[in-house]
């Protein structure tokens, strides 16, 4: 039996607070002050409903490593880091099992932070123009507007580029080391007193926030470096042209690909592999679901795809193409700007590739510490299991994080009722956008005869294929060539990206991590569609053009619908 203990806390982490209170229904929370919330972007980190365990474990950290960022920069006085019991006055909840951000905290750090606004960060991390507005005036609570806080402005001008720095070379140590620590903790045998396997949970816990800290610094310089250069990219007179300047940087996800290819060719060992990206799996922010480390099934399936292709394919030979692509687009914008906004230029594009590749550094390393809470939750659950006090193992998720401190008497009677409750909220969808408490409704409903689908442009370039529908990663695979359609992806979807020929997606915005990763590999991709998974349906002939935004359905898969095909 391998021992568990605290060696897993990074320097500086802080435990959480008592500010982040839990009622009767851990998955939902009322508030019926005006506050405008969106459900947009979370799905990235919450692709369904998560269970009580993944909420109450990771839905604080969520929180808290968000305000300790914004304190970080300087956007908010260093009294928000603490989470505070009314949710009116949060930055996140959750309703009916859908965790949402509070838009109007959103817009207040928008109009904080020198050199970009509530609408830019509404256009950029939420994905839509005037989001506010819109959700505010369908409650008829009127139309949100910018209202700059320059008083803030002299704060974060004096403390981001020092909180530039220190996050930048905490995060390439926290990858070091999270990386070390996750690959002991995972590889043991199982064992270990529900004590220590609870240390280790909390220890992941407290990681999460260390990193997750660190990573909102990132992010948030990420977001002002794409805004300044789309600024630029549109006086220039070359609108979009943002998305081949941004990318090519080699984010951490590129190299889960390349060694998926060298697995697919038997390059490497299988142990090899999963030494290193193990952590992954569908839907990996959520503990219940495997990891490529516990099921390699969807591992062997997504290798099955990867076998198919020709060798001439493989993510190397890409890679130098895209590069090229992104310094003529560099070379084109800086001729056009001339000499004086050409020195901004330059400087942003250093921004851009010091900085862009450390936001998905941070996600794949907070992965890795959810994956060791996963580990112990579900050694945890064996152990409960075995004492009579749950029937199956994996019932431990249905529990929040104190009741496995003192597991309650009735626990078979509160899993069989919070399993009931989890399934009649995942039959449910939130608006992407609401004031006060939201009217969920049922998913799927009809999408009416409207076939048009837009959205925002995100990864240029123009394709045609036929369309793969997935709603939940593992349901299906994307065949080569084929153009995925999903409603948001997490690092877990890297991989079927390569072998698509372009994406859509539903939320999400210009520096989500799906545009990211497309921009990445070089695919087109229109992103924030709203509708494309309930307007669009596998084997529909489409073009996508990852500039304008446009997603055109050309056919249905035995009624033409348009003749006239992408030139």
């Amino acid at each position: 039996m391998t021992p568990l203990s605290t060696s897993g806390r990074a320097p500086g982490e802080r435990r959480l607070g008592d500010g982040w209170v839990i009622g009767e229904d851990p998955l939902h929370q009322d508030c019926d002050a005006p506050i405008t919330w969106t459900t947009v972007n979370l799905a990235e980190a919450f692709p369904g409903v998560p269970t009580p365990l993944t909420w109450t474990v990771v839905g604080p950290v969520f929180e808290a490593m968000a305000r300790g960022g914004w304190v970080m920069i300087g956007v908010m006085p260093r009294s928000y880091a603490a989470v505070p019991a009314n949710v009116e006055d949060r930055l996140m909840t959750i309703f009916h099992g859908r965790p949402a951000f509070s838009l109007e905290a959103w817009r207040l750090f928008g109009d904080s932070m020198p050199g970009t606004s509530a609408e830019a960060v509404e256009t950029q991390i939420f994905g839509a123009g005037s989001t506010a507005g819109a959700g505010a005036s369908a409650a008829g609570a009127g139309t949100a507007r910018s209202s700059a806080n320059r008083r803030r402005y002299p704060v974060v001008a004096a403390k981001m580029p020092s909180a530039a720095r220190r996050s930048r070379l905490a995060m390439l140590e926290l990858a070091g080391s999270t990386d070390r620590w996750w690959r002991s903790a995972v590889s043991g045998s199982p064992g270990g007193s529900r004590a220590e396997l609870l240390d280790l949970l909390r220890d992941a816990q407290a990681r999460i926030l260390t990193i997750g800290s660190h990573h909102t610094v990132l992010s948030m310089l990420a977001f002002a470096t794409y805004e300044q250069v789309r600024l630029l990219s549109s006086r220039a007179g070359m609108p979009g042209l943002e998305t081949e300047v941004l990318g090519g940087d080699g984010a951490e996800e590129a190299r889960t690909v390349e060694d998926l290819w060298q697995l697919s060719r038997d390059r490497i060992r299988r142990s090899e592999f999963l030494e290193r990206h193990g952590f992954h799996g569908p839907a990996e922010g959520e503990l219940a679901t495997p990891s490529w480390r516990q099921s390699d099934a969807p591992l062997e399936a997504l290798l099955a795809t990867y076998r198919k292709l020709d060798d001439d394919a493989s993510p190397a030979a890409g890679r130098a193409d895209r590069l090229a692509v992104r310094d003529a687009a560099e070379r084109r914008l800086l001729a056009a700007l001339g000499p004086a906004r050409g020195v901004q230029a330059r400087l942003l594009f250093g921004m851009a590739h010091r900085y862009m590749p450390l936001r998905e550094l941070g996600r794949c390393t907070f992965l890795k510490a959810i994956d060791v809470a996963r580990y112990a939750a579900v050694q945890i659950g064996a152990g409960l299991a075995r004492d009579g006090l749950l029937d199956t193992p994996e019932d431990v998720f249905q529990l929040c994080l104190h009741e496995l401190d003192d597991t309650p008497a009735d626990t078979r009677a509160l899993v069989a009722s919070r399993r009931a409750r989890h399934t009649e909220y995942s039959r449910l969808e939130l608006p992407d956008v609401f004031t006060g408490m939201p009217v969920p409704t049922p998913i799927g409903g009809p999408g009416g005869g409207d076939t048009s689908v837009t959205g925002l442009g995100v990864s240029s370039g123009i394709v045609e294929g036929n369309a793969r529908v997935i709603v939940e990663l593992g349901d299906d695979e994307v065949e080569s060539g084929e153009i995925l359609v999903c409603r948001t992806t997490d690092p877990g979807w890297a991989s079927y990206f390569f072998v698509a020929g372009g994406v859509v997606i539903d939320v999400g915005g210009p520096i989500s991590h799906g545009a990211i990763v497309a921009r990445e590999l070089g695919i087109p991709c229109v992103i924030n569609t709203r509708n494309g998974t309930q307007r669009l349906h596998t084997g529909d002939r489409i073009r996508v053009d990852g500039t304008t935004g446009t997603v055109t359905l050309i056919q249905h898969p035995n009624h033409p619908i348009q003749k006239e095909h992408a030139r």
